[in-house]
């Protein structure tokens, strides 16, 4: 969504398996703190120990329905934020989904994917995240702010796209780590011992300077003239470990794996992959054919959750995380 959500709706149900919150209480304060369908409940804190979800024409255990239609006509809203023109109803979330408007229960997938659609909608151009959720349209000034509703984001995106349950009672740290490193290796050749998951580092390298190794952050480019592709990638460059060629600030060169702008053209690999709707794998191999392995889209999928979340930390990656 920092952007801890991924570009576009990158991430999958393994997202939480690859970026875990900080602590269950931090990123519970945040869902009272910006949603307040979460300042009338305790259902839906994290972690979800449900392993399914709740059908849509069922009911809980204390005989709450699934789903509760709405009364008289409802406007539709591009915000998809309707708090402010029916009652909060405690462990609901009111939206328009599979049963029409009305209150689906936190317990239903569809309570998240209303919810995820108000920040899907708010990461548009014309409005900011924060101020969309609240109801207004002006800027955001607050960078922590920003960050924290990324962080929100992440969570319901997850959610919202789990098709058979939360599944938030399975997380394996060390399991976790062991995947995404692989994905990392396997599709990235930059990739070498620097960038492996999870960066400890607190700050980037800057452009100027070296990373902690002494090795410099960004070497320019002294080769034949280079073509500008929109997928980042260049076959045609000679590959350099621990580095990520393309241009920026600095003009073409090699950027360290140290730096955010390497991270920056990773994920514009796979950005302009979904645009074009090709196989990600394949794409950053030089080709654009069709995928068809569905194993390889969820792969993928998985690994640009944590390049679009490297790629939009302003500080650091810092993703020493203790829980």
């Amino acid at each position: 969504m920092k952007n801890f959500v991924s570009a576009d709706g990158l991430a999958t149900t393994s997202y939480a398996a690859m970026y875990h919150p900080k602590s269950a209480s931090r990123l519970n304060a945040l869902l009272k703190k910006y949603l307040p369908e979460f300042s009338h409940s305790n259902v839906g804190i994290f972690p979800m120990m449900e392993e399914t979800w709740l059908p849509l024409d069922g009911a809980t255990p204390d005989g709450q329905p699934a789903f509760i239609p709405a009364e008289g006509e409802i406007e539709y809203r591009d915000d998809a934020n309707y708090n402010e023109d029916v009652p909060i109803k405690a462990d609901y979330v009111f939206g328009q989904g599979a049963k029409g408007y009305g209150y689906y229960h936190l317990l239903t997938r569809h309570a998240y994917v209303c919810l995820n659609t108000r920040i899907a909608i708010a990461k548009t151009p014309r409005h900011n995240l924060l101020t969309w959720l609240r109801g207004h349209s002006s800027e955001i000034i607050c960078e922590t702010e920003r960050e924290e509703m990324y962080e929100v984001g992440a969570l319901l995106y997850h959610r919202s796209h789990g098709k058979d349950g939360p599944g938030e009672n399975t997380w394996d740290p060390m399991r976790a780590t062991n995947e995404i490193n692989d994905l990392l290796q396997r599709y990235i050749p930059e990739i070498g011992t620097v960038g492996l998951y999870p960066m400890k580092q607190k700050e980037w390298a800057s452009f100027d300077g070296k990373t902690v190794d002494g090795e410099p952050a960004f070497v320019p480019y002294e080769g034949p003239e280079v073509e500008y592709r929109e997928d980042n990638f260049y076959a045609d460059v000679p590959l350099k470990k621990d580095y990520v060629f393309g241009t920026g600030r600095k003009g073409w060169g090699y950027h360290h794996l140290s730096t955010r702008h390497a991270w920056e053209i990773l994920t514009q690999r796979i950005a302009i992959t979904k645009l074009t709707r090709t196989d990600v794998r394949l794409w950053l191999e030089g080709h654009g054919r069709e995928m068809t392995c569905p194993t390889t889209k969820a792969e993928m999928e998985k690994l640009g959750a944590l390049l679009y979340h490297r790629g939009h930390q302003n500080v650091g990656p810092d993703e020493h995380i203790k829980l």
